[in-house]
């Protein structure tokens, strides 16, 4: 992938949710994508990691929260088998 990480703000009114939604469609783009909000909702983490996100995070990020993310998808990618 050309990117480790997306981060989708879902308070730009529908636009982060419809992104999200694009980019995992039909197989879409590989990239783990975290959706950030003001006030994240049960009901909007619920969607949207129906939809592919890899986590939904309240903003302001607290402090090295974004490093954690990365090294966890770090992590998943060094144990996800190779394609055949």
């Amino acid at each position: 992938a050309a990117w480790d990480l997306i981060l989708l703000d879902a308070d730009f009114s529908d636009a982060g949710m419809e992104l999200l939604g694009r980019l995992r469609a039909d197989g879409g783009v590989p990239t783990p994508v975290v959706l950030l909000s003001r006030q994240p909702t049960m009901d909007l983490a619920m969607e949207a990691i129906r939809q592919g996100a890899h986590d939904v995070l309240p903003k302001p990020l607290p402090r090295g929260r974004v490093r954690e993310i990365l090294l966890g998808v770090e992590e998943i990618k060094r144990l996800r088998p190779l394609p055949e």
